[in-house]
């Protein structure tokens, strides 16, 4: 990297480019500092990012300036857009937007995905614009509004659906009378969005050590529709006097978006964030969760429902998380990349950092797994319906 730093440095010289030797810099920072600037050795963590911001800022433009509160409506505003443009280049769905799905019409010609899909994309550019206007108010001290304005960006297409038979959705109670049970099994109701209305499109549930049921809900499957921010949900179930039933209800983080799988561990719990996996963690006893660390980033995000789900402890310490087709991840990590393809099975241990393709197979929508007491592994494939 110091021979690259080099090397970029002279060409820059040669055409008169501003060059800042971030190499160097961060190892003269690293060799003075007396606590990391990283949380694994290689990615800052929001301390780090926040005491390299002052030398960066001398580095590129002789000012010399540290952090402070003061810039936090600003840094409010960058965030915003940030998350405006992040979700329009690094767009869930990919392989509808731009893939081999992208040009179906569903029998509703012009509506492929892509060009319903593209649309929406456009729209966040353009709320991307507005906040980049209210950015420079803020930077010169002019007041802005408390929240964007976004409503002369254009407007989603209104879809008419393709779907022509009558939906019929049962009553809870009604549908407990359709199962089929197996003998000495019985079937009770637990909790349902009639008592709850927050669970809204359940996708994976545990248990914790007090008996509490922990759910996460997918209410923005199968993507972010601007201009309203997912609210994906962690929500936490107790039933309070044991008759089989949740009593009440807590929400223990609701900024989330497509938590597809989620596992928990280490006094908080571990969560598919596409293209990332993050630790939320409660460190006040409020219940909620105030702390967000990003461990892994690069897994793909093609497909939405086939990214990264069904988290599993292992017998030996590690968390199997399970990839669907379409996907091709690469996710850089303290021992080295891991790369993988349409499909499998990754193992990351949370106590070494490590994280391995465990199963490299084209599966097409692995969404269980489960060890027998010799640890053999049993995987589930939804769409085909296969166990392996």
């Amino acid at each position: 990297i110091k021979l690259y730093s080099q090397v970029m440095m002279e060409v820059a010289d040669s055409n008169d480019v501003p060059f800042v030797d971030l190499y160097s810099l961060s190892e003269q920072l690293y060799e003075a500092a007396d606590e990391p600037f990283t949380f694994n050795g290689i990615h800052f963590s929001q301390s780090g990012y926040q005491r390299f911001a002052g030398p960066l800022m001398h580095a590129l433009f002789g000012s010399k300036i540290s952090w402070n509160d003061d810039l936090e409506t600003l840094r409010a505003e960058v965030n915003e857009k940030s998350f405006n443009y992040f979700h329009n280049y690094r767009a869930v769905n990919g392989f509808y937007i731009y893939g081999g799905r992208s040009r179906r019409d569903h029998g509703n010609p012009p509506y492929t995905d892509a060009y319903v899909i593209e649309n929406e994309r456009a729209k966040l550019n353009e709320m991307a614009a507005v906040v980049d206007q209210r950015i420079w108010k803020v930077a010169a001290g002019d007041p802005v509004s408390d929240v964007p304005n976004y409503d002369a960006t254009r407007k989603l297409y209104e879809v008419p659906s393709n779907f022509k038979t009558p939906v019929n959705i049962l009553e809870p109670e009604a549908a407990m009378k359709t199962f089929t049970l197996a003998d000495g099994y019985a079937v009770n109701l637990f909790a349902s969005e009639q008592d709850f209305p927050e669970l809204k499109n359940p996708v994976q549930f545990t248990f914790d050590a007090e008996g509490r049921l922990w759910v996460a809900t997918m209410e923005s499957y199968p993507q972010y529709l601007p201009p309203n921010k997912p609210k994906d949900k962690l929500l936490v179930f107790t039933d309070t006097d044991n008759d089989g039933k949740a009593d009440e209800m807590s929400v223990f983080a609701d900024d989330l978006h497509l938590p597809t799988g989620f596992e928990l561990g280490d006094g908080g719990a571990y969560v598919a964030q596409e293209p990332n996996l993050v630790f939320l963690k409660d460190t006040d006893g409020d219940g909620k969760a105030d702390l967000k660390k990003l461990l892994l980033h690069g897994f793909d995000s093609a497909d939405s429902h086939h990214a990264i789900g069904a988290f599993q402890w292992g017998p030996g310490g590690g968390i199997y998380m399970h990839e669907g087709t379409f996907h091709h991840t690469q996710v850089e990590t303290p021992h080295g990349p891991v790369r993988n393809a349409h499909g499998g099975v990754y193992r990351f241990d949370p106590t070494k950092q490590q994280f391995e393709t465990f199963v490299s197979y084209n599966f097409a929508n692995p969404w269980g797994h489960c060890f027998n007491r010799w640890g053999q592994n049993f995987v589930a494939d939804a769409s085909g319906g296969a166990n392996y």
